[in-house]
């Protein structure tokens, strides 16, 4: 039953980031770049190209797969994790998504983070540089907020 939920997904997914218009956003256009990479990376041509697929698969964004030990005696857990990246005119913004679960199937771990990041330029006073007709940027060190919320088993 679970993976036929999971297939379903998947294929109204494809279905839907494959309609191509002006109107595409930034997480389509995250989706299409991806495909693009992973498409690229996974052509085999010899055996050295299977390093660089899997490379692609576990560490490309913004979707890729998870992968790691679980607490003791629960083995070895994989999943899916999401990463995306935004800047604004004052704040730079990252957050993921991941879920891991064992492949025993006594535990999993899920998780979101968010990390902001305020970042204002402010200019000095004219009458400090050497050339009166040139200002150099101070940058404060901003403030920075991560937040955490990771569940478990």
């Amino acid at each position: 039953m679970r993976w036929t939920v999971v297939v379903f997904f998947g294929l109204i997914s494809t279905l839907t980031f494959a309609q191509s218009g002006q109107d595409e956003n930034w997480f389509r256009a995250d989706f299409r770049d991806e495909s693009r990479r992973v498409h690229d990376a996974c052509t085999l041509y010899n055996f050295m190209s299977v390093g660089a697929c899997a490379y692609a698969l576990f560490t490309d964004h913004p979707l890729h797969i998870a992968a790691g030990s679980m607490p003791p005696q629960n083995g070895f857990g994989l999943g899916l994790a999401y990463v995306a990246a935004r800047n604004t005119d004052n704040w730079r913004l990252s957050w993921s998504i991941d879920a891991v679960g064992a492949t025993s199937g006594a535990a999993w771990r899920a998780g979101g983070y968010l990390k902001l990041i305020h970042s204002v330029l402010h200019l000095l006073q004219e009458g400090i540089t050497l050339r009166p007709d040139f200002r150099f940027l101070q940058v404060d060190r901003p403030p920075m907020f991560s937040n955490v919320a990771q569940p478990n088993s």
